[in-house]
């Protein structure tokens, strides 16, 4: 018959021990209650070693372990045998024994007093102290006072805590030094929202929204702002967190109902957002940015954690609207390049044909009876030829860029000139009047002050082309006691020339006025400007000496007052036209391929009693010269011609006589320029259309050796 296993013999001696004289004892009356209990023994005994807790039965009166469970078993590594040899103190630390956990009173028996659990350490079989969450109860019974200690194993608890404890700093060091901007916010009543609209039928949230405007703010509120990191507070311009997310309200534009609007519409039908809009700085600095919204895993359910991830875009928005205006500035340059060309295309023709007029006007004039209706209209003819002159002039000058020349400037003829070509560009409901009163000089570039002043009154026609108006140009003297000090501290010089250009159109509104000069500043259409008309001109001013103000009350018009410095007029711009022309007896050698011009010119040159000999071919004109290079005392020649040019017919007349004096004309070339043409030995460069009085100067300038 074999052995019974260990807990087979432990049952048995349970048994013997609660029923005594066994199943065949004579006091067989008792058995029934007897075997009752030993079952309930049973059951009982059967749940505790299923419990994965250690648990301890022990004397109150010594410790000793009277019983335990198979977990208290494969914890500690003791047999059942040895354990209950052992005392509790062998296993637990001496503070926690008996005296942590006091009796109850002998008036109560059988009743139990519970110790608060704590957590403390349990020494198995080998040594290793293992950690234990610890509660125990004590007993009064009849017959014995026993104690009940269950411990449970938290070792691998602590352990993923601490894990976790670790992971959480990781967590935040990443947060925290992530240079993205990132926001921790809790989404979950919102989330439940939605859920709750969903059930009732709402399908589509634009539509809901669109129909509910107010919700967008109640939605809004159920979001909860958790936690921002470093890189949000330095984006924001905010000093701490409290300060940022007690001031979140400032960092939303005017414009920002919508966004929001469109981020709700993205949660609610996708669970994610991304989206491209303004926020304000606490500082007020507007930036462009991009907002992504983001899940983390175990969070798809409830959105109690949702991760704003912002991107700063201002950098590359402003770099790329900068790299727009400069493409747009490009395609201004290439046009005007164009219009250059173009112009210079048809000018040598245009004045060939202006040489015609003004020289033909000019001989006519002085054979016309003086006071006569004839002679009046000959003065009629010739000043409309001298303004066309000036206009092509300024339009060769406009339309290509060249170098700048410092030399005194009369204003008034820069400000006729420049209102006959605005009355050929603005629409004829915009009126342009002029009021000079003063012919006085400035020092500075005819050029560029062309150039400022159409910038102003390009601007003054954009800003009335719709309902028409007035543009008003005064040109006048002002003293400094004149000018505000407040207005314009730098100004310095003795007396000042005022330029004031004046429109009737919407005005400048109060909050750009500041920004008017900056670089790329428009208010225009991108197609209608680059933005760099009045930071040019204000720039073109500065480096004149001179300053520019502006004033514009809301719906009264703009004006613009220009400030240059004034210089002494010189004696012979009065006495030009009062002098007689000068004259001489000179040979001279005309070339021009245009037969009228060699008409004109021969005639204009004899009425000044030089001798003249005329060509139209300048390889004639070559080959007359060298048959008797002797027998001309000047060269005047053309310079665009077929078959030779004059800059080549210059060229080998002066290899032949170098001290030979030539005046080169042209009415428009890229090939030549005066610096180019003295380079070469030519003494004087005249442009077309000429001008009786300018041709007969230079004559005798060159002539008489004053060049």
């Amino acid at each position: 018959m074999p052995k019974p296993s260990e807990p087979e013999q432990n049952y048995a001696l349970i048994r013997r021990r609660i029923i005594g004289l066994g199943e065949r004892t004579v006091r067989k009356n008792y058995y029934p209650q007897l075997q009752q209990r030993l079952e309930e023994l049973e059951r009982f005994r059967f749940l505790l070693d299923q419990a994965s807790d250690m648990i301890f039965l022990f004397d109150a009166q010594d410790g000793r372990i009277r019983d335990c469970n198979q977990s208290a078993i494969a914890v500690t590594g003791y047999p059942h045998e040895i354990l209950t040899t052992m005392s509790v103190m062998d296993i637990f630390p001496q503070q926690l024994l008996l005296a942590d956990f006091p009796f109850r009173p002998k008036d109560a028996p059988d009743q139990a007093s519970t110790a608060t659990p704590s957590v403390t350490t349990c020494r198995n079989r080998g040594g290793q102290e293992i950690v234990v969450e610890l509660s125990a109860q004590m007993a009064q019974l009849k017959t014995a006072t026993l104690g009940l200690i269950v411990a449970r194993d938290i070792s691998a608890r602590l352990r993923a805590e601490e894990d976790l404890k670790r992971s959480e700093l990781r967590y935040r060091a990443l947060f925290e030094d992530s240079p993205t901007s990132l926001w921790e916010e809790d989404f979950s009543r919102l989330k439940r929202h939605f859920d709750q609209l969903k059930k009732d039928g709402i399908k589509s949230f634009a539509r809901y929204f669109a129909d509910h405007p107010g919700e967008i703010t109640r939605c809004i509120r159920m979001i909860r702002i958790v936690d921002v990191n470093r890189a949000t507070l330095a984006l924001y311009e905010a000093a701490s967190k409290e300060a940022l997310l007690a001031s979140i309200h400032r960092i939303l534009p005017q414009t920002a109902q919508n966004v929001l609007k469109q981020e709700l519409i993205a949660m609610a039908q996708e669970g994610r957002f991304e989206i491209e809009c303004i926020n304000r700085t606490l500082q007020g600095n507007d930036r462009y940015l991009l907002i992504k919204s983001s899940i983390p895993p175990g969070y798809e359910e409830s959105w109690e954690k949702v991760f704003i991830s912002v991107y700063d875009l201002t950098e590359r928005i402003e770099a790329e609207k900068e790299r727009k205006a400069l493409g747009r500035q490009l395609r201004q340059a290439q046009k005007m390049e164009a219009v250059g060309t173009l112009a210079g295309g048809i000018a040598h023709d245009f004045n060939n044909i202006l040489s015609a007029v003004i020289g033909f006007t000019e001989m006519a004039m002085e054979d016309a009876p003086p006071e006569t209706d004839l002679s009046h209209n000959m003065e009629q003819v010739l000043q409309a030829g001298l303004r066309a002159k000036h206009l092509v002039q300024q339009i060769l000058a406009f339309s290509r860029q060249s170098e700048h020349e410092m030399k005194p400037v009369q204003l008034d003829r820069i400000i006729r000139e420049a209102s006959e070509l605005l009355r050929a560009s603005l629409p004829t409901t915009i009126d342009i009047r002029t009021d000079i009163r003063t012919d006085a000089f400035t020092m500075g570039d005819p050029t560029q002050m062309h150039q400022v002043l159409m910038n102003l009154c390009t601007n003054a026609g954009h800003a009335m082309r719709d309902r028409g108006g007035q543009l008003s140009i005064i040109l006048r003297e002002a003293t400094v006691e004149e000018i505000q000090e407040t207005r314009l501290p730098e100004m310095n010089a003795e007396a000042y020339l005022q330029i004031v250009v004046q429109d009737t159109g919407h005005g400048i509104p109060h909050n750009i006025m500041d920004r008017i000069f900056d670089p790329f500043f428009t208010t225009k259409e991108h197609a209608e400007g680059t933005g760099m008309g009045l930071s040019v001109a204000h720039g073109i001013i500065k480096s004149h000496g001179g300053s520019i103000d502006v004033e514009s009350p809301p719906g009264q018009g703009t004006t613009f007052r220009i400030y240059l410095p004034k210089i002494s007029r010189h004696a012979k711009d009065d006495q030009r036209n009062a002098m007689p022309l000068p004259s001489g007896t000179e040979r001279v050698l005309f070339v021009d391929d245009e037969t009228m011009l060699v008409d004109m010119s021969q005639q204009i040159l004899q009425r000044l009693g030089y001798q003249v000999t005329a060509c139209t071919s300048s390889v004639e004109a070559l080959q007359l010269f060298q048959n008797d290079p002797s027998a001309f005392d000047l060269i005047i020649t053309d310079m665009t011609m077929p078959q030779m040019t004059g800059k080549e017919l210059a060229t080998a007349i002066l290899q032949i006589n170098p001290e030979l004096p030539i005046i080169l004309c042209t009415g428009f070339s890229e090939t030549i320029s005066e610096e180019a043409a003295k380079h070469i030995g030519i003494q004087a460069f005249i442009l077309k259309p000429i001008v009786m009085s300018d041709l007969a100067e230079t004559m005798r300038k060159v002539l008489d050796g004053s060049r």
